[in-house]
């Protein structure tokens, strides 16, 4: 992306409205460069449907849809499956709870749980492959020792807790040490600090909203009813569609922190 283009540019979309990278860091979205360009492409093309359509049911389905995948592929983030998934075994359908909700009381149960215990230590340890490490040892030890040396040094000055061990650079790679017991104890956090800091996100209202465009989508997954799937969310009249899309692109704005361009 150039200093001139604008993200909404960048990933050519027609519907969002991506101004900077104030409005990049408000996206509720996690992945690598592919699959956050895949995402804003699926969202682009969620709000043309929902902004376009007349259908009460397609706008409740579209919105539910794109939520469903959202959270999925945050919650394979969060729990380090993204890097293993791949399209001949879709993780999101095999590994994940069946319900939206489940998956939202998932990610708020492991935010409850991890947000009241420290961080694990061995998260700032230097890591080294192994067979590097012995090729140092072999080809020139005085190095190593050095950087053994101001390994320690680092750890006292920015991690203290890590100082207490010694050769700590080997703990990526050359076997288990008596302390990784805590990475197997509930003494510290199972996820990473900075994925906690995202699903922390998730409040009361967030999910209070999530539970009332799922329970519309339950019946509009068995129904054309469009006056039941209305009432389901709230609304009623003969301007329903209109309540029901600003419903829906409200909803994934404050969700997902996706804002629908103004076209008019």
């Amino acid at each position: 992306m150039t200093e001139d283009e604008t993200p909404e540019q960048f990933y050519g979309l027609k519907y969002i409205e991506l101004k900077d990278e104030e409005s990049l860091e408000k996206i509720f979205f996690v992945g690598n460069v592919w699959e956050v360009e895949a995402f804003f492409k699926t969202a682009d093309n969620s709000i043309e449907i929902i902004r376009s359509t007349n259908s009460v049911r397609l706008a409740v389905l579209e919105t539910w849809l794109l939520l469903d995948y959202s959270i999925r592929e945050i919650l394979l983030s969060v729990l380090g499956l993204s890097r293993v998934n791949h399209p001949d075994y879709e993780l999101k359908q095999l590994l994940l709870p069946w319900s939206l909700c489940d998956c939202i009381d998932l990610m708020a149960k492991m935010q409850e749980v991890n947000a009241k215990l420290p961080e694990y230590p061995d998260t700032h340890s230097v890591k080294l492959p192994v067979q590097f490490i012995f090729y140092l040892r072999k080809e020139n030890p005085n190095f190593l020792n050095k950087f053994l040396e101001i390994e320690k040094e680092y750890y006292l000055k920015y991690h203290p807790a890590l100082s207490k061990e010694s050769g700590n650079i080997l703990t990526g790679s050359v076997h288990a040490r008596a302390s990784k017991k805590h990475l197997y104890s509930h003494e510290y956090m199972r996820i990473l600090p900075d994925m906690l800091a995202f699903i922390s996100r998730i409040d009361e209202a967030w999910t209070r909203k999530i539970r009332k465009l799922h329970s519309a989508r339950n019946v509009a997954a068995h129904s054309h009813d469009e006056k039941l799937i209305a009432d389901k969310m709230g609304y009623s009249g003969d301007k329903v569609i209109n309540h029901i899309r600003n419903e829906c692109l409200s909803s994934i704005e404050q969700l997902l922190g996706i804002r629908s361009k103004n076209t008019s």
